[in-house]
C-alpha cells in the first residue's frame, strides 16, 4: 500500500480509534488464504498486517478472526463472510473473497484480477466499485 494511503488511514484511525482492529499475523493471513482457496491482493494483505480490520468511511473492511473491532460483529471476518455468500450462491462470489458489505447487505469482494466488485441483488448485476483495494480505501476515506 502506498505510504500516502497508510498515513491517511493512520490519521483516520487516530481520530476514530474504536473503528480500528488489531494487526493480523503472517500465519493467520496465510491460513485464511488457504481456507478460502485464493491469494489476497497485496494492498489487502498490507491492510491486514497494519490494521487488522476496521470501518473505513461507510463500509466495514473485514479482517481475520479475532481482530474484530467493537463496532463489528463476531462473524464479520473475511472467512465467515466469504463462506456465507458462497453458500448462498450470490452471483460472482465463487472466485472472490468478501471484504465488506454495502448498506443494503450486498457483498463487496476482490476478484482474482484485484478489482473490487459488488454483487447487487437489486439489479442482479456485478458492479466494479474500484479498480483496486487501495482505490476502494481512498474512495471511502473521502466520504
Amino acid at each position: 500500500m502506498r505510504n500516502e494511503i497508510v498515513h491517511q488511514l493512520e490519521e483516520y484511525f487516530t481520530k476514530y480509534p474504536i473503528l480500528r482492529g488489531r494487526p493480523a499475523s503472517e500465519a493467520t493471513i496465510e491460513a485464511a488464504q488457504q481456507r478460502l482457496g485464493c491469494r489476497f491482493a497485496r494492498e489487502y494483505v498490507d491492510f491486514l498486517r497494519l490494521f487488522g480490520c476496521g470501518i473505513v468511511g461507510p463500509d466495514p473492511v473485514y479482517g481475520i478472526g479475532a481482530e474484530a473491532v467493537a463496532a463489528m460483529g463476531s462473524d464479520d471476518d473475511v472467512d465467515a463472510q466469504t463462506e456465507r455468500f458462497r453458500a448462498q450462491q450470490w452471483p460472482g462470489v465463487t472466485d472472490w473473497y468478501v471484504i465488506s458489505v454495502d448498506g443494503r447487505g450486498n457483498p463487496i469482494g476482490i476478484g482474482p484480477d484485484g478489482k473490487v466488485r459488488l454483487s447487487d441483488h437489486d439489479v442482479g448485476d456485478i458492479l466494479i466499485v474500484a479498480e483496486s483495494f487501495e482505490a476502494f480505501l481512498t474512495k471511502n476515506l473521502s466520504r
